[in-house]
């Protein structure tokens, strides 16, 4: 059996009740305050309209009075309606803010892990290329060095970006050259770029190695990756990186596993396999286990 309207309007006051019954109940209760009261106001015409019968006229009077009661019964409920409403829409409200957050913080830890995975990869082939744009732009002019000016060279930086030569066309202002940019190293507080000769040579060897490792890894069973990890650790050595004797400035650019480093007066102790000791040693610094350096 159908509920009765004042039903109705008691389930939608409970805790329990949902916004859109509720609000469903709020509009059939304001259609329904308009109906009684055109009601309750034609019969109170009705009873006081002298043509009407005595008896005409107390039955009208007794309906209008039932008619007011119903509306003021109504408009107590209005007050309990709004206020349930009110809590639901709050409920909700809070509950989108919660699930918002929960997504922003797995999203935010999704952006961190993909840029601690593709950071090295990606500033290895940056520092690659501007390192070449760099070394080119320096080449084409001494090639343009003397010569006219229809057989000048575009170096390949104002090729890639539609200019012939350091200004913008029809707009002004000077082109800022992309290898003149500084960019952070992502875990301190040194720069990746601009650096020297040996250190966009140790970029590029990091970031094949990684992106060899990452191909391997997507190809292999567990046990086969588990065993592909183990000889990759066993490449890594620690070595005491050090300056004998010191020679009065900072030498920059040292590869490790890390990252790059620099050597001052002090000696560091980085993680190093064969070619970056290699490296480090052509740099002219001098490199030892630290294990054999513990056991003196």
């Amino acid at each position: 059996m159908p509920k009765s309207f004042e039903e109705r309007c008691q389930a939608a006051i409970q805790p329990s009740s949902r916004g859109p019954d509720v609000r469903s109940v709020l509009v059939d209760l304001e259609n329904r305050v308009v109906e009684l009261t055109a009601k309750a106001q034609g019969l109170r015409a009705l009873s006081l309209d002298p043509e009407t019968a005595p008896a005409a006229a107390l039955s009208a009077r007794h309906e209008e009075a039932d008619a007011t009661f119903a509306i003021e019964r109504l408009e107590a409920f209005k007050p309990r309606l709004e206020e349930r409403l009110s809590q639901i829409e709050e409920n909700d409200r809070k509950r989108a803010e919660d699930e918002g957050r929960s997504q922003l913080v797995a999203r935010t830890s999704a952006l961190a892990d993909r840029l601690r995975d593709r950071w090295p990869v990606l500033i290895g082939e940056l520092i690659e290329i501007l390192g070449e744009l760099e070394e080119n732009s320096e080449a084409v002019e001494r090639a343009n060095r003397g010569t006219a000016q229809h057989a000048r060279i575009v170096c390949a930086e104002f090729q890639a970006r539609g200019v012939e030569g350091p200004v913008w066309p029809n707009l002004g202002g000077w082109v800022e050259r992309l290898f003149n940019m500084r960019i952070p190293e992502l875990t301190g507080p040194r720069v990746a770029w601009p650096i020297d000769k040996h250190q966009i040579a140790m970029a590029k060897v990091m970031a094949d190695e990684h992106a060899q490792i990452l191909a391997a890894q997507a190809a292999r069973t567990p046990a086969a990756i588990a065993a592909a990890k183990r000889r990759e650790e066993a490449r890594w050595t620690r070595y005491r990186v050090s300056q004998k004797p010191y020679r009065g400035h900072m030498v920059t650019g040292i590869g490790h596993r890390e990252g790059t480093s620099s050597v001052a007066q002090d000696p560091v102790t980085l993680w190093m396999h064969a070619g970056q000791r290699a490296k480090a040693e052509e740099m002219g610094l001098h490199v030892e286990p630290l294990e054999k350096v513990q056991a003196r």
